[in-house]
């Protein structure tokens, strides 16, 4: 069954208090008494109490007085309804009826105070709100709701208070709710039947009982989005509106649920009362306790449909549902980079501003994200467990340390490629592989200036950064530049001093992987670089390419004060020391300098003795190689 109605409003007086317009002489009167003035002519003849209007006599008998004589209880739900009529619009909620239908849009009511509220709000042009809130601006229809927006919304006050308990709260009501649940209805609290939890009343069961029977019955009218309560119906609808009420007194940052606004406070005050009973580890709000369980739990509830992958946290799989689709909506516009998540391209973007908004309540250093802060507290205190044997690197928690160990420190390949037989020591880079190597014939990316085929987008953005010699990432410390990410982040080595890369046969560190492993050829003779034209081998690539030099004649270094050209950069950086005249190594023994460390290495063995390069041939040792190079030569002569 349905009805249909027709709102004409023609406004013809005007609240000289407030402007409020009203159609008709008599509204304007009822107004101004119920509105601006605090008169309470009527009684309650049971109990005294007084009101200002007739027809709210009339309600308060039939809600409080009569409720008890005669109660109207829900078949659904069984919670008792003061009146028959209000228990035939509160069945609705049950069945889903929606009699009241608006003729200008597809919406429908299950109240007719409701369908009203929504034509004037939606469809009719006059400024019927002109009670605005000087805080949030939100505006309201009459005086008493833009009072209790005020008093419950942006006020701390709690004027009434719990005459058995103490208890504070806002308003009235509140009290007489507290004082039901807590104190009259403690002995007949509603028990639930399947998790046997005590709720503090019926209709507080009738929501706890959704969560085991999954009934949404509140769905939003834009999105279909559907709800257990209608609390979270009307929270929910701030996102739509985009009205966001309750604001943070200390940074200015609004949201629409004081849920959050509450989480958000102790990001200011350092305070965390949720603690996990497992690790202790310690939470601001409840949701992420309850997130942070799921790690001990090992539950997964949010499964990919496509490749099938389960995530703990609903943000990791929405992250990464945008892997199948290819969708990186975040863009930097300084580098052109890409981001799946705005708190990445946040982060990011701090790289460019050289904004670092954490910082070290220890030694005042800042950081640009909280993850590096917690590492740089891991490394400083002394009670962090999670320390590589290796190489002493500190790490946040076990499961960094695991992957540091596996990735870095172990010669182990437990993922096989399932097409070439090819190991690697993680999955990630398997799949990486595959689409690559097998896959990525129809895929690659060619770069429009030397044709060269990339993997992916990404991969060709940074390779085109080598013809262009953009350099986006600036180190804090020295101001270099650097192409790419991974790059600086190696450079900061240089300032950090760490060297997470350590040799197991003599111990040597280094600041790269691929460094370790060019040393490691030392000890094991290895050299499987070799050059084309005269045969000689080396143990990396680059070593080749700057032998290569020699027999092209190439001198790509160029000295801007004499021109001298160089084949390596080295060579180039020891000799601008002759002209700025620096020599930073000094000998503490004769007080001689030099430009170079190892020079000054060299020059130390005349005062130890010591002379690590031995002849082969005659078994006679000498401090330096270039020493046993000239010696050799005087065997050669020798040989017939």
């Amino acid at each position: 069954m349905s009805r249909e109605h027709k709102v004409s409003v023609l406004v013809k007086y005007s609240c000289d208090m407030c402007n409020q317009l009203v159609s008709n002489h008599q509204n304007l009167r009822q107004h101004r008494m119920t509105v601006h003035s605090n008169e309470r002519l009527f009684a309650c003849t049971v109990c005294d109490k007084r009101f200002k209007r007739p027809k709210d006599i009339n309600d308060h008998t039939r809600r409080v007085h009569e409720k008890k004589r005669k109660p109207q209880v829900c078949p659904f739900c069984h919670k008792t309804i003061s009146s028959k009529g209000g228990l035939t619009v509160h069945i609705r909620i049950h069945t889903g009826e929606k009699p009241y239908k608006c003729t200008d849009c597809a919406a429908s009511f299950a109240q007719k105070s409701s369908f009203n509220t929504h034509v004037r709000s939606v469809h009719q042009c006059q400024p019927e709100k002109f009670y605005k809130c000087d805080t949030c601006g939100r505006s309201f229809a009459n005086y008493s709701c833009w009072k209790e927006h005020r008093a419950c919304v942006h006020t701390e006050e709690r004027q009434f208070a719990c005459t058995l308990c103490g208890a504070t709260f806002k308003r009235k009501r509140d009290v007489r709710a507290h004082y039901v649940r807590k104190h009259e209805g403690r002995v007949k609290r509603p028990l639930c039947s399947v998790c046997g939890k005590i709720l503090s009343s019926r209709t507080a069961l009738v929501f706890h009982m959704r969560t085991h029977t999954g009934e949404k019955p509140y769905q939003c009218s834009v999105c279909n989005s559907r709800f257990a309560q209608p609390s979270q119906l009307k929270i929910h609808m701030r996102c739509h509106t985009g009205e966001k009420p309750y604001i943070c007194e200390v940074c200015g940052i609004s949201f629409s649920d004081k849920g959050k606004l509450n989480g958000h406070r102790r990001t200011h005050t350092g305070e965390r009362l949720y603690k996990c009973d497992v690790c202790e580890k310690s939470f601001s709000t409840n949701e992420y306790l309850k997130c942070h369980k799921r790690c001990h739990m090992g539950a997964k509830p949010y499964k990919c449909e496509v490749c099938g992958k389960a995530f703990g946290l609903r943000a990791s799989y929405v992250q990464h549902s945008r892997v199948h689709s290819d969708t990186r909506p975040y863009f930097c516009e300084q580098c052109g980079k890409t981001f799946t998540q705005q708190g990445a391209l946040r982060r990011h973007q701090r790289i460019h501003t050289g904004e670092k908004p954490y910082k070290c309540k220890a030694c005042d250093r800042s950081f640009t994200d909280m993850s590096t802060l917690r590492r740089h507290v891991a490394v400083r205190m002394p009670e962090v467990i999670y320390r590589c044997s290796t190489c002493n690197q500190t790490f946040a928690n076990r499961c960094n340390l695991k992957i540091h160990e596996r990735h870095v420190h172990s010669d182990e390949r437990l993922y096989p490629c399932d097409v070439c037989n090819k190991a690697f020591k993680r999955k990630k880079d398997v799949k990486r592989h595959i689409r690559q190597v097998h896959e990525g014939g129809g895929e690659r990316h060619y770069c429009q200036i030397c044709g060269k085929a990339l993997s992916s987008k990404t991969a060709l953005m940074l390779h085109e950064r080598t013809h262009t010699g953009d350099r986006p990432y600036e180190c804090p410390d020295c101001k270099a530049k650097f192409s790419q990410t991974s790059a600086l982040k190696t450079h900061r080595r240089t300032h950090t001093g760490e060297k997470p890369f350590s040799c197991d046969e003599c111990g040597a560190r280094f600041t790269q992987n691929h460094m370790l492993a060019y040393h490691k050829r030392c000890h094991s003779g290895e050299k499987p670089f070799m050059c084309e034209n005269c045969g000689k081998s080396f143990a990396s690539k680059e070593y080749l390419k700057h032998h290569a030099r020699i027999h092209t004649g190439s001198k790509p270094f160029k000295c801007e004060v004499c021109s001298r050209a160089f084949a390596q950069r080295n060579s180039l950086h020891q000799h601008m020391k002759v002209h700025t005249g620096e020599r930073p190594y000094c000998c503490d023994q004769c007080g001689k300098q030099f430009t170079q460390l190892n020079a000054l290495q060299r020059h130390h063995r005349i005062h130890t003795g010591e002379k690590p390069y031995m002849c082969l041939l005659c078994r006679r040792t000498f401090t330096d190689k270039s020493t046993v190079r000239r010696h050799t030569m005087t065997h050669d002569k020798e040989t017939p």
